[in-house]
C-alpha cells in the first residue's frame, strides 16, 4: 500500500482480512498470541456482520417503499468463526489441536429492527402502525384461547384475521390498485400460515403462542409472500396412514422325515 492511502472498508476487504487472520492463527503455536487473534478475528466478524446489515438497510431504504424491499430480500450474509477440535498423537502423546475457518451464511432480517432504523432516520409510519400489528397478534392470541376453550365447537375467523393483517400491510407499503385498494393484497392463505405456525412446544406439557421470535419470522413471512407473490409450502411427513406391521408369514414346512422315508 502507498504512503497515506487508505483502505476502503468493504465486505470483501473486512472477509479477506478475517480469513487471512484465521489462518494466522491457525498456524500460531503460542498460546497469548493465539487469544489475541481470536480477538482480533472476533473483532473482524462483527464488523462484518454490522457492515452486511447496514448495507441491507440502506439498500431497501433508497427503495420507493423501504419496508417492502426488505421483505423482499428477506436475508442478509453474516459470517462467523467456526472452531473444530481434533485429538492429534504427537511423539506418542495425544494432543487436543483446535483450528478455525470463517463461515458464511444467510441471516434473517428484522421487519420491526428495520423499522426502528427507519425511525431514526426521520421515516415517517402511518398513524396508528403499532396499533394494526398489534391487533393480529392480539387476534391470533385470543383465536388459539377461543380454540382452547371451546375445542371443537370453534371456527377460526380466517376472514377476520386477514382483514387485520390488510390493514397492517397497508402501514407497511401502499400501493395504489385499480380500484384504489392496495395492490399488495393479503390472502386467506397468508391468515392461515399464520394462525398455522403461532405456537411452538417448550416442554412435555407446555407450549407458547405467538412469542416475539414466532412473530418477527411471521410478520417477515407474510411480508415476503405479498411482496414477492411466494406461497408458503408444508410438508406433511409422508404418508397419512400407518399399517400396522405384521409377522412374515412361516414357509410352508417341507416334508416329514417319515413321508420322505416311503
Amino acid at each position: 500500500m502507498k504512503k497515506n492511502e487508505i483502505t476502503v472498508r468493504t465486505l470483501e476487504v473486512i472477509e479477506a482480512e478475517a480469513d487471512a487472520k484465521v489462518n494466522e492463527l491457525n498456524a500460531e503455536q503460542e498460546l497469548s498470541k493465539r487469544i489475541t487473534m481470536e480477538s482480533e478475528v472476533d473483532g473482524l466478524v462483527k464488523e462484518y456482520n454490522e457492515l452486511s446489515l447496514l448495507t441491507a438497510y440502506a439498500a431497501a431504504k433508497a427503495e420507493e417503499l423501504p419496508i417492502i424491499a426488505l421483505a423482499k430480500v428477506c436475508t442478509y450474509v453474516t459470517i462467523s468463526k467456526k472452531k473444530t477440535a481434533t485429538t492429534d498423537l504427537v511423539e506418542g502423546v495425544a494432543k487436543r489441536v483446535e483450528t478455525f475457518s470463517i463461515q458464511k451464511k444467510d441471516s434473517a432480517l428484522n421487519i420491526l429492527k428495520f423499522i426502528k432504523w427507519l425511525e431514526e432516520r426521520n421515516f415517517k409510519m402511518p398513524e396508528g402502525w403499532r396499533a394494526n400489528m398489534s391487533a393480529v397478534k392480539a387476534d391470533v392470541i385470543d383465536q388459539w384461547q377461543a380454540f382452547d376453550k371451546a375445542g371443537e365447537k370453534y371456527t377460526f375467523k380466517i376472514g377476520q384475521l386477514k382483514r387485520l393483517l390488510q390493514a397492517m400491510v397497508n402501514d407497511m407499503g401502499f400501493i395504489p390498485g385499480e380500484k384504489g385498494n392496495n395492490a399488495l393484497i393479503v390472502k386467506g392463505a397468508h391468515a392461515k400460515t399464520v394462525l398455522k405456525y403461532s405456537n411452538r412446544k417448550t416442554g412435555v406439557l407446555s407450549g407458547e403462542t405467538m412469542t416475539l421470535k414466532i412473530w418477527d419470522e411471521l410478520l417477515m413471512t407474510v411480508l415476503h409472500s405479498v411482496a414477492t407473490g411466494g406461497a408458503f409450502e408444508n410438508t406433511y411427513g409422508g404418508s397419512a396412514v400407518f399399517k400396522e406391521e405384521t409377522a412374515e408369514a412361516p414357509a410352508e414346512e417341507s416334508e416329514t422325515e417319515e413321508a420322505q422315508a416311503e
